[in-house]
């Protein structure tokens, strides 16, 4: 079988089968993280399962840059100028500063634990950026999840929106 199809399979299968279980944690628990991806890819790298070599993998990376160009991409087009011009200085602001506490806190926290194991920092700083820049992007899922909850248990009738995010 083609490195390329087996690729193909192992992604599908093993994104649908973490994506089900993080999605019932995430929905019981409130956890929401997008490090079902980053397991996804520890798991079918040649760290873990050996799977996928680190050349097979290599040879993907212009297909995962386009994919992450036009993720970025998709994201723009949904900003509509008129709206972003009309929100105040200090919402933006603001999110400025919990995006940023967000990173340095999971930075951090993940700085120290992978230190506490032996990891020496030059090596995991990068790995620890990562997984604050995972858990940043992933902070609009967290308030959409909790505002679902939240407004399944709210009285019908109130045309009031439950929570408003930029």
């Amino acid at each position: 079988m083609s490195p390329a199809l087996t690729l193909v399979i192992l992604v599908a299968g093993a994104y649908l089968a973490a994506r089900v279980a993080f999605e019932w944690l995430g929905r019981r628990f409130l956890i929401v993280s997008g490090a079902e991806y980053v397991l996804l890819g520890i798991l079918l790298g040649p760290q873990v399962s050996g799977l996928l070599g680190r050349t097979v993998l290599q040879s993907f990376e212009p297909i995962t840059t386009l994919a992450l160009g036009w993720m970025g991409a998709i994201i723009g087009m949904r900003f509509y100028l008129a709206e972003l011009v009309a929100v105040p200085g200090i919402t933006y602001r603001l999110a400025f500063v919990e995006s940023l506490l967000t990173l340095l806190t999971v930075f951090g926290v993940e700085m120290a634990a992978m230190t506490l194991l032996g990891f020496s920092p030059g090596r995991v700083w990068i790995p620890a950026l990562a997984m604050g820049a995972i858990a940043t992007a992933s902070s609009t899922a967290a308030v959409n999840m909790i505002g679902e909850r939240l407004g399944k248990e709210r009285e019908r009738g109130s045309e009031r929106p439950l929570l408003v995010q930029l």
